[in-house]
């Protein structure tokens, strides 16, 4: 039975999210992403619940986001007169 890592690097959580690592440095960096720098190098690590978790709440922000412009577009207060 496999043991899923406590830690996943950034390369491992770019390929989970399909983007680049630099990217996700970028999220780091901006504390976007929690993460803690580990050895001399500083090398990032990213725990697999803090993952989870952001993922998440990328999720409830993605649906707030899509509902406020669904309403804003169904708003007559908002929507372009001709």
């Amino acid at each position: 039975m496999a043991v899923e890592p406590r830690f996943y690097t950034v390369n491992e959580v770019a390929t989970l999210l399909a983007t680049t690592p630099n990217h996700v440095h970028a999220m780091l960096k901006r504390q976007e992403l929690p993460g803690i720098k580990i050895g001399n190098r500083g090398q990032w690590r990213i725990e697999r619940v803090e993952f989870e978790k952001y993922v998440k709440t990328r999720y409830v922000e993605t649906a707030h986001e899509l509902a406020e412009e669904a309403a804003l577009e169904h708003d007559p207060a908002t929507s372009e007169r001709y």
